[in-house]
């Protein structure tokens, strides 16, 4: 990819990995248009690795706040006192059961699997993953958190986040629309479907240096090196921004104009399909 190629693919990778948009569906595309006959390792590498920190560095005020109340809740448990009945300590609770089944469902997927990422594929995905954020976008309203969410929700949610390996369908929307036809309102369903993506980026990180070792860097030249180094950079920005984006439209107007978005990716896609 050119270097401007590379910048696109970054940002757009990171914007998609966080909004409920689907990235590998968006990086399918991009690389159809692009002429990149196949994914890059190294960028890949990259690139995942932009948008993890930008999880960090957007969620930093949540993730003191979990890691401040986790000190405390442990301090009280070595001094045999009872939990109190708080939100951080359940949402803790919740948090962990799904990451732990995100992370073993991607790896038992990876596993066992080969992904088809071509352009009926994303555009098939696309639209299925437009329905379900269309449908719980319309479910009934609650104001449910994580003191009344059991940890067979945190199961469902960490097996639906691994919806995601495929092409057109987005970890963000699965989780949100689970947690939100579960009656959580918006904000909370956009902070634990971010917060989910810390475990997922580092189980993409892992396979991806998996890959390096096996197939090596799929880079040959210095120039090509350093596209994939601001395809990195890009997707931290693109990530970064996206955290804001998805918690100030998610309080807004919910998850009916991402399904909207997506259906005009499938027709989009359809029509580069046809015309090429």
């Amino acid at each position: 990819m050119s270097f401007f190629a590379s910048i696109i693919y970054g940002f757009i990778s990171g914007i998609t990995e966080i909004l409920p948009v689907s990235s590998q569906g968006h990086q399918a595309l991009m690389r159809y248009l692009f002429g990149a006959q196949t994914r890059i390792p190294l960028q890949e590498l990259l690139v995942h690795i932009g948008v993890f920190f930008s999880i960090i560095v957007g969620s930093s005020e949540m993730l003191r706040t979990l890691m401040r109340d986790q000190r405390t809740l442990s301090s009280r448990y070595r001094r045999r006192k009872h939990h109190t009945d708080n939100r951080s300590y359940f949402e803790l609770r919740l948090l962990k059961s799904a990451a732990v089944l995100l992370f073993i469902a991607l790896f038992a997927y990876f596993a066992t699997q080969k992904l088809e990422t071509g352009l009926l594929p994303a555009m098939t995905f696309w639209i299925v993953n437009a329905i379900i954020l269309f449908v719980a976008d319309h479910m009934p309203r609650g104001n449910r958190d994580a003191r009344t969410m059991s940890s067979l929700d945190g199961v469902v949610m960490g097996i639906v986040g691994t919806l995601s390996v495929f092409p057109g369908i987005s970890r963000t929307g699965m989780i949100s629309s689970y947690t939100i036809a579960r009656g959580v309102d918006n904000d909370t369903s956009a902070n634990w479907a971010i917060l989910l993506g810390i475990p997922a980026l580092l189980f993409y990180i892992l396979f991806d240096l998996i890959g390096l070792l096996t197939y090596g860097l799929g880079v040959h030249t210095m120039g090509a090196t350093i596209a994939c180094v601001i395809s990195g950079a890009a997707a931290f920005l693109g990530g970064y921004l996206a955290v804001s984006l998805l918690k100030l439209i998610l309080s807004h107007s919910g998850l009916s104009k991402f399904a909207y978005y997506c259906i005009g990716a499938a027709m989009f896609t359809f029509a580069i399909y046809l015309i090429t």
